[in-house]
């Protein structure tokens, strides 16, 4: 029994597809329905049966249907997306259907009448009157566009628009999207193209007043943007802040004021080791040291080779300032004022110092005052047998600069200590060579003295 239920659930379930095919054509054989011509400039112009009580717009797109498109594994939302051209943003594909079809001039001759309709109104501005119901029997013509002009900067949608005789400044913003939050509509660039000498002739216009200027064909309209229009400047904390997060600011304010807003600092907070970058300056390609990275090492000059050295090892945009000398005093002594996209770390603090390299147990060491460098490489285990006899490094937290060590050199909390191994090098075959050099220079010499004798 239980099998039965199954075979007939599946039954069920194969049928209602079918049922629903043939109820839906029941339905539209049931419609009445017109028949319209569509010509001109579509992709499939012919004659097409339509729903009576369909618009304009339907059998445009009908005509108009991209097979290829759907063939394409494209995103839903753009399938489903009108394919109407001049309506889509700049970084469609190219189409030529799209880039040429005259919309704002699509003629339907009815009863011996014809009549204009601009689609592209009803598209942008949702003027319904451009969007008629056809009727049985109404022949479309789509014509190809002739002259354009051009709506760029803040508006909803910039590019090329279909002109048509009598526009105007406000006709042409409104069909390009209108302005955006923060367009500047009393600076408009009007530039009028000079059919003679074909150049453009620019003047500045004001939406409010000019509106009503009317545009020739190939004039070029500029919305610009207010650069101040919401403008904020603001700098990030993070690390041992009491209130770490991004933080507006206004001119004047510096380093001090913004780490009181913050709630101030905790207390396991390393001052001495702390970053403040410009984010802008620190995202800039450093051109040249791209060149020099590509290059051949063997290639590189000494100043280009040192060059490569600091830049890889030092944050740039990073300041060059005393954190700990402005929380000590409280921002009365070297505290600066801030710029838009500053970024402050403030590490926790380690008191430790980093042993690393050939030493027999590399890792943190307690940071002792006053201690020098070898103190830290016996915390370490000493040294291991493939280290470097002559040289090591110690990597300064603060600066990223390696310094060379020294009983004179300052070591800090956090700072690392590198003891470098051995390269394998051997002086030996140029010692070699250069004994083999100065035998046979001798003995040149020397057969030279015996001639002369």
């Amino acid at each position: 029994m239980k099998n039965k239920g199954i075979i007939t659930l599946l039954i069920v379930l194969l049928t209602l597809p079918i049922l629903a095919i043939d109820r839906s054509s029941f339905e539209m054989s049931s419609m009445p329905t017109i028949g319209v011509n569509i010509s001109g400039y579509v992709r499939h112009p012919g004659s097409y049966r339509l729903i009576l009580g369909d618009n304009l717009i339907t059998a445009f797109e009908l005509a108009d249907f991209d097979e290829e498109s759907l063939l394409q594994e494209l995103p839903k939302e753009l399938i489903l997306t009108k394919s109407i051209p001049l309506v889509r943003s700049l970084d469609s594909d190219t189409d030529k259907y799209k880039e040429y079809q005259s919309l704002r001039n699509v003629k339907i001759t009815r009863n011996g009448a014809e009549q204009s309709y601009d689609l592209l109104r009803y598209l942008r501005l949702g003027d319904v009157s451009q969007n008629p119901t056809l009727k049985d029997g109404d022949n479309i013509f789509v014509d190809v566009s002739k002259d354009f002009v051009s709506v760029w900067g803040c508006v909803g949608h910039p590019g090329y628009i279909e002109y048509q005789e009598g526009d105007s400044v406000a006709e042409l913003i409104a069909l390009a999207g209108g302005t955006l939050p923060g367009a500047e509509v009393s600076v408009i660039q009007h530039s009028i193209y000079q059919s003679e000498s074909k150049s453009y002739d620019a003047q500045i216009i004001d939406l409010n007043s000019d509106g009503g200027r009317i545009i020739s064909a190939g004039d070029r309209l500029m919305v610009p943007y207010d650069t101040k229009y919401h403008s904020r400047k603001g700098v990030t904390l993070s690390g041992r802040f009491v209130h770490q997060g991004e933080y507006l600011f206004s001119d004047g304010d510096t380093i001090w004021d913004i780490i009181q807003r913050s709630g101030g600092i905790l207390e396991d907070a390393d001052i001495h080791n702390a970053v403040m970058i410009n984010k802008a300056f620190n995202s800039e390609t450093d051109y040249e040291l791209e060149r020099i990275l590509q290059a051949a090492p063997l290639h590189l000059t000494p100043v280009e080779y040192s060059y490569q050295r600091t830049k890889l090892r030092q944050i740039s945009g990073r300041y060059s300032i005393d954190f700990a000398k402005i929380i000590e005093s409280e921002g009365k002594e070297g505290d600066v004022m801030l710029n838009d996209g500053d970024y402050i770390y403030l590490p926790l603090k380690i008191n430790k110092v980093y042993v690393s390299g050939q030493v027999k147990n590399p890792g943190f060491v307690d940071y002792k005052e006053g201690a020098d460098w070898k103190y830290y490489v016996s915390e370490a285990g000493g040294f291991a047998k493939n280290r470097m006899i002559i040289g090591g490094n110690l990597i300064q937290a603060k600066t990223g600069n390696w310094v060379k060590l020294s009983k004179k050199q300052e070591i800090q909390a956090g700072d690392t200590i590198f003891i470098p191994e051995k390269t394998g090098y051997s002086f030996w075959p140029e010692i070699k060579d250069s004994i083999t050099i100065l035998a046979s220079a001798i003995t040149i010499i020397v057969g030279i003295n015996n001639l002369i004798k």
